[in-house]
């Protein structure tokens, strides 16, 4: 799986698949070196808490603002492979970022 957030302000905050914050180890855990507007995760389909239905696997990823606190403005996320019929699939959502 490859799940890329895209900010229009820079982000230096995690992104991670539920479960993974308190291990946080790559892949399934990613913070950036410093902060920027594009942040990239990938994952094989058997890593990450992954959940495999027949040929559709799902997991939940977080985004979070602050490194160590989940606070309003964070956000979670489903995300699905449908190998039943394979396509790119971008998906657009708006969240509000919180003044430090």
């Amino acid at each position: 799986m490859r799940v890329e957030l895209k900010t229009e302000e820079d982000f230096d905050g995690v992104m991670y698949t539920r479960g993974s914050f308190y291990k946080q180890s790559e892949p399934c855990f990613v913070k950036p070196k410093r902060a920027g507007k594009t942040l990239e995760m990938k994952f094989n389909l058997d890593q990450c808490q992954t959940i495999n239905n027949g040929e559709i696997y799902s997991n939940i990823v977080v985004v979070q603002h602050d490194p160590d606190l989940v606070t309003p403005g964070d956000a979670a996320f489903a995300v699905e492979c449908d190998f039943r019929k394979p396509r790119g699939v971008t998906v657009n959502a708006e969240i509000q970022a919180r003044d430090r």
